[in-house]
């Protein structure tokens, strides 16, 4: 603003002289620093921890081993799924009719593209 008192010449400036001129360069590089904080200032408020969850109720999901997307397991039902592997890795090499249909149940079907 110091070679121009207004936007009106402070534009006839830049097109006159281009980003030469220092005052140019220097109104083109806050103007975009500035723009870039603003812009990024709204979704800061996502990354409070408490306030961020609050705000958006996803649950948060994770893969699995097929590929597909499934939702995380709790830690009651990780303990869940903890026990029953336990238990059926002690039948493992034993005619056990739970075990038996412990490992059907876990055989999914072909996907079909």
């Amino acid at each position: 603003w110091e070679s121009s008192s207004n936007f009106v010449w402070y534009s006839f400036n830049v097109m006159l002289y281009g980003p030469e001129e220092p005052v140019v360069r220097l109104t083109l590089y806050f103007g975009i620093a500035i723009g870039s904080v603003v812009s990024f200032l709204p979704f800061l408020i996502f990354k409070i921890p408490m306030l961020g969850r609050a705000l958006i109720r996803i649950p948060p999901t994770g893969y699995d081993q097929a590929g597909n997307l499934r939702p995380t397991l709790t830690s009651h039902q990780k303990l869940t799924k903890a026990r029953k592997e336990k238990e059926a890795g002690k039948y493992a090499g034993k005619r056990h009719m739970g075990a038996f249909f412990h490992r059907a149940s876990a055989v999914s079907p072909l996907r079909q593209v």
